[in-house]
Protein backbone atom coordinates (compact mmCIF):
# COMPACT_ATOMS: atom_id res chain seq x y z
CA UNK A 1 0.00 0.00 0.00
CA UNK A 2 1.17 3.53 -1.01
CA UNK A 3 0.41 6.83 0.82
CA UNK A 4 1.42 10.63 -0.65
CA UNK A 5 2.04 13.16 1.54
CA UNK A 6 1.91 16.63 -0.70
CA UNK A 7 4.27 19.10 -0.10
CA UNK A 8 5.62 18.24 3.52
CA UNK A 9 8.19 21.20 3.75
CA UNK A 10 5.56 23.52 2.67
CA UNK A 11 2.19 22.12 3.97
CA UNK A 12 2.72 21.55 7.70
CA UNK A 13 2.12 23.90 9.94
CA UNK A 14 -0.25 23.90 13.19
CA UNK A 15 0.58 20.75 13.90
CA UNK A 16 -0.44 19.12 10.80
CA UNK A 17 2.59 17.10 10.11
CA UNK A 18 1.35 14.95 13.17
CA UNK A 19 -1.49 13.90 11.15
CA UNK A 20 0.67 11.50 8.67
CA UNK A 21 3.31 10.72 11.47
CA UNK A 22 0.63 8.98 13.25
CA UNK A 23 -0.50 7.21 9.62
CA UNK A 24 3.49 5.82 9.84
CA UNK A 25 3.01 4.57 13.12
CA UNK A 26 0.04 2.74 12.55
CA UNK A 27 1.08 1.27 9.05
CA UNK A 28 4.64 0.40 9.54
CA UNK A 29 4.49 -1.90 6.11
CA UNK A 30 2.95 1.22 4.06
CA UNK A 31 5.35 3.14 2.08
CA UNK A 32 5.04 6.72 2.21
CA UNK A 33 6.01 8.94 -0.30
CA UNK A 34 6.94 12.46 0.38
CA UNK A 35 6.60 14.62 -2.66
CA UNK A 36 8.35 17.87 -2.98
CA UNK A 37 7.59 21.16 -4.81
CA UNK A 38 10.20 20.10 -7.81
CA UNK A 39 8.09 16.72 -8.26
CA UNK A 40 5.13 15.29 -10.27
CA UNK A 41 3.03 13.93 -7.52
CA UNK A 42 2.30 9.93 -7.76
CA UNK A 43 -0.76 9.62 -7.51
CA UNK A 44 -0.77 11.27 -10.99
CA UNK A 45 1.01 7.96 -12.55
CA UNK A 46 0.82 5.29 -10.00
CA UNK A 47 -1.63 3.32 -8.09
CA UNK A 48 -1.60 5.52 -4.93
CA UNK A 49 -4.18 4.59 -2.07
CA UNK A 50 -4.51 7.61 0.03
CA UNK A 51 -3.64 11.19 -0.49
CA UNK A 52 -2.54 14.07 2.38
CA UNK A 53 -2.06 17.44 2.45
CA UNK A 54 -1.94 20.18 5.38
CA UNK A 55 -2.25 23.60 6.46
CA UNK A 56 -0.11 26.43 4.75
CA UNK A 57 0.76 30.01 5.03
CA UNK A 58 -1.76 32.09 2.49
CA UNK A 59 1.70 32.96 0.28
CA UNK A 60 2.01 28.96 0.14
CA UNK A 61 -1.37 28.65 -0.89
CA UNK A 62 -0.75 30.45 -4.09
CA UNK A 63 2.19 28.62 -5.00
CA UNK A 64 1.01 25.07 -4.15
CA UNK A 65 -2.69 26.29 -6.27
CA UNK A 66 0.02 26.88 -9.43
CA UNK A 67 1.49 23.72 -8.58
CA UNK A 68 -1.28 21.74 -8.79
CA UNK A 69 -3.21 23.41 -11.52
CA UNK A 70 -1.68 21.59 -14.40
CA UNK A 71 -3.07 18.38 -12.34
CA UNK A 72 -6.71 19.45 -12.00
CA UNK A 73 -7.91 16.81 -14.32
CA UNK A 74 -6.18 13.99 -12.91
CA UNK A 75 -6.91 15.35 -8.87
CA UNK A 76 -10.41 15.21 -10.59
CA UNK A 77 -9.98 11.37 -11.63
CA UNK A 78 -8.36 10.65 -8.28
CA UNK A 79 -11.26 11.93 -6.43
CA UNK A 80 -13.59 10.20 -8.80
CA UNK A 81 -11.90 6.67 -8.82
CA UNK A 82 -12.31 6.72 -4.66
CA UNK A 83 -9.24 6.64 -3.51
CA UNK A 84 -8.67 8.62 -0.21
CA UNK A 85 -7.79 12.62 -0.39
CA UNK A 86 -7.45 14.19 3.14
CA UNK A 87 -7.14 18.08 3.42
CA UNK A 88 -6.81 19.59 6.32
CA UNK A 89 -6.79 23.21 7.60
CA UNK A 90 -6.84 26.01 5.09
CA UNK A 91 -5.63 23.35 1.86
CA UNK A 92 -9.40 22.79 1.72
CA UNK A 93 -9.52 26.33 0.28
CA UNK A 94 -7.31 25.54 -2.38
CA UNK A 95 -10.04 22.82 -4.11
CA UNK A 96 -12.54 26.09 -4.10
CA UNK A 97 -13.63 28.51 -7.16
CA UNK A 98 -11.74 31.64 -5.51
CA UNK A 99 -10.28 32.69 -2.36
CA UNK A 100 -10.79 36.41 -1.94
CA UNK A 101 -8.99 38.83 0.34
CA UNK A 102 -10.24 41.62 2.39
CA UNK A 103 -9.77 44.62 -0.96
CA UNK A 104 -11.85 41.96 -2.93
CA UNK A 105 -8.85 40.66 -4.98
CA UNK A 106 -9.33 37.23 -6.09
CA UNK A 107 -7.37 33.99 -6.58
CA UNK A 108 -8.54 31.61 -8.40
CA UNK A 109 -8.26 28.18 -7.16
CA UNK A 110 -8.56 24.33 -8.86
CA UNK A 111 -12.13 24.68 -9.08
CA UNK A 112 -13.14 20.95 -8.58
CA UNK A 113 -15.39 21.88 -5.50
CA UNK A 114 -18.30 24.39 -5.36
CA UNK A 115 -17.19 26.38 -3.08
CA UNK A 116 -15.55 29.60 -2.62
CA UNK A 117 -13.53 31.51 0.29
CA UNK A 118 -12.66 34.89 1.75
CA UNK A 119 -10.05 35.88 3.77
CA UNK A 120 -9.52 38.75 6.00
CA UNK A 121 -5.75 38.89 7.34
CA UNK A 122 -6.27 41.93 9.66
CA UNK A 123 -8.35 39.14 11.74
CA UNK A 124 -7.30 35.97 12.76
CA UNK A 125 -10.23 33.17 14.44
CA UNK A 126 -9.56 31.11 17.26
CA UNK A 127 -11.62 28.89 18.52
CA UNK A 128 -12.40 24.97 19.74
CA UNK A 129 -14.71 23.10 17.84
CA UNK A 130 -17.34 20.04 18.82
CA UNK A 131 -18.53 18.14 15.81
CA UNK A 132 -20.78 14.87 14.61
CA UNK A 133 -19.40 12.70 11.48
CA UNK A 134 -21.90 10.06 10.90
CA UNK A 135 -21.92 8.42 14.84
CA UNK A 136 -18.89 9.58 15.58
CA UNK A 137 -17.88 13.02 18.21
CA UNK A 138 -15.36 15.23 16.33
CA UNK A 139 -12.99 17.38 18.34
CA UNK A 140 -10.50 19.74 17.54
CA UNK A 141 -9.56 23.59 17.08
CA UNK A 142 -9.63 26.61 14.69
CA UNK A 143 -7.08 28.94 13.64
CA UNK A 144 -7.56 30.89 10.83
CA UNK A 145 -7.83 34.19 8.75
CA UNK A 146 -10.90 32.73 6.67
CA UNK A 147 -13.96 31.21 5.87
CA UNK A 148 -15.53 29.26 3.62
CA UNK A 149 -18.88 29.02 1.80
CA UNK A 150 -20.61 26.16 0.05
CA UNK A 151 -22.21 26.24 -3.74
CA UNK A 152 -25.36 24.14 -4.35
CA UNK A 153 -23.89 20.54 -5.12
CA UNK A 154 -21.52 20.53 -1.87
CA UNK A 155 -21.86 18.21 0.45
CA UNK A 156 -20.14 19.25 4.28
CA UNK A 157 -18.05 16.73 6.15
CA UNK A 158 -19.42 17.41 10.03
CA UNK A 159 -22.31 19.12 11.57
CA UNK A 160 -21.42 21.27 14.13
CA UNK A 161 -22.23 20.84 17.97
CA UNK A 162 -20.32 23.48 19.11
CA UNK A 163 -18.22 26.07 17.75
CA UNK A 164 -18.68 27.42 14.20
CA UNK A 165 -19.35 26.02 10.57
CA UNK A 166 -17.55 26.34 7.49
CA UNK A 167 -18.31 29.84 7.97
CA UNK A 168 -20.49 31.82 11.11
CA UNK A 169 -23.78 31.07 9.13
CA UNK A 170 -23.90 27.21 9.13
CA UNK A 171 -23.75 24.89 11.20
CA UNK A 172 -22.26 22.22 8.69
CA UNK A 173 -18.39 21.90 8.68
CA UNK A 174 -15.50 20.72 6.18
CA UNK A 175 -16.50 18.58 2.29
CA UNK A 176 -17.36 15.12 1.81
CA UNK A 177 -17.77 13.43 -1.34
CA UNK A 178 -17.05 9.99 -2.10
CA UNK A 179 -13.14 9.36 0.12
CA UNK A 180 -12.31 12.90 -0.37
CA UNK A 181 -12.52 14.28 3.17
CA UNK A 182 -11.75 17.97 4.48
CA UNK A 183 -11.79 19.90 7.01
CA UNK A 184 -10.61 23.45 8.86
CA UNK A 185 -10.35 21.15 12.30
CA UNK A 186 -6.92 21.39 13.53
CA UNK A 187 -5.69 19.00 16.47
CA UNK A 188 -3.82 17.49 14.55
CA UNK A 189 -7.25 15.89 13.77
CA UNK A 190 -5.97 12.06 13.64
CA UNK A 191 -4.60 12.27 16.81
CA UNK A 192 -6.83 14.19 18.19
CA UNK A 193 -10.00 11.87 16.91
CA UNK A 194 -8.92 7.77 16.84
CA UNK A 195 -12.07 6.60 16.40
CA UNK A 196 -11.98 9.27 12.98
CA UNK A 197 -8.51 7.43 12.45
CA UNK A 198 -9.87 3.60 12.80
CA UNK A 199 -12.51 4.68 10.21
CA UNK A 200 -9.84 5.85 7.63
CA UNK A 201 -7.78 2.86 8.25
CA UNK A 202 -10.82 0.76 8.07
CA UNK A 203 -11.58 2.56 4.32
CA UNK A 204 -7.45 1.25 3.73
CA UNK A 205 -8.53 -2.25 4.43
CA UNK A 206 -5.65 -2.01 6.89
CA UNK A 207 -7.04 -1.34 10.90
CA UNK A 208 -5.53 -3.69 12.87
CA UNK A 209 -5.86 -1.36 15.90
CA UNK A 210 -4.27 1.92 16.96
CA UNK A 211 -0.91 2.24 18.42
CA UNK A 212 -1.39 3.84 21.66
CA UNK A 213 -5.07 3.01 21.41
CA UNK A 214 -6.02 3.12 25.41
CA UNK A 215 -4.40 6.42 25.42
CA UNK A 216 -5.64 8.12 22.59
CA UNK A 217 -9.07 7.24 23.33
CA UNK A 218 -8.45 8.54 27.30
CA UNK A 219 -7.41 11.53 26.18
CA UNK A 220 -10.16 12.19 23.34
CA UNK A 221 -12.77 10.87 25.92
CA UNK A 222 -11.30 13.94 28.39
CA UNK A 223 -11.05 16.94 25.70
CA UNK A 224 -14.99 15.48 24.71
CA UNK A 225 -15.89 15.66 27.86
CA UNK A 226 -14.52 18.92 28.53
CA UNK A 227 -15.86 20.37 24.93
CA UNK A 228 -19.26 19.25 25.57
CA UNK A 229 -19.28 20.69 28.70
CA UNK A 230 -18.66 24.54 27.47
CA UNK A 231 -20.69 27.17 26.64
CA UNK A 232 -17.96 29.66 24.89
CA UNK A 233 -15.85 27.85 22.20
CA UNK A 234 -14.04 30.79 21.48
CA UNK A 235 -9.95 30.91 22.02
CA UNK A 236 -10.08 34.26 20.66
CA UNK A 237 -10.49 36.85 17.87
CA UNK A 238 -7.67 39.34 17.19
CA UNK A 239 -8.05 42.38 15.24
Amino acid sequence: MKIEILYPKLCNIFGDSANYKYLELNLPKTQFIYTDCNSTPLFIKEDIDMVYIGSMSEKSQAYTIKLLNEYKEAITDYIESGKIFLATGNSLEIFGNYIEDESGEKTDCLGIFDIYTKRNLKIHHNSWFLGKYEDIDIIGNRRQFSFSYYGEKTSPFFDVKGGVGFNKDTDKEGIAYKNFYATYILGPLLIMNPYLTKMFLKKLNVYDGLKFEKEAIEAYDKRLKFLQEKKDFTIGFHA
